[in-house]
């Protein structure tokens, strides 16, 4: 799956990070609008060819937004 991710010009850093949220069911909150959140579809796509949950990947702001609409 790392492979899958670094040729799609994710940063192998990034990959660890993707596959727990995954795992984890848990949102990723990143300030990096260029390689994550702009990839969000390409992210879930290889986690579904691999049989993973998706992510939802969010801006601080999204982040912010979405915890004040639960309350």
């Amino acid at each position: 799956i790392t492979k899958s991710f670094v040729q799609k010009g994710i940063k192998s850093e990034d990959v660890l990070i993707i596959q727990i949220a995954s795992l984890r069911q848990a949102a990723i909150v990143t300030f990096n609008k260029k390689d994550l959140k702009s990839r969000e579809s390409e992210i879930n796509q290889v986690l579904a060819d691999n049989g993973l949950a998706p992510v939802e990947i969010k801006t601080p702001r999204e982040f912010i937004e979405a915890q004040k609409r639960r309350s």
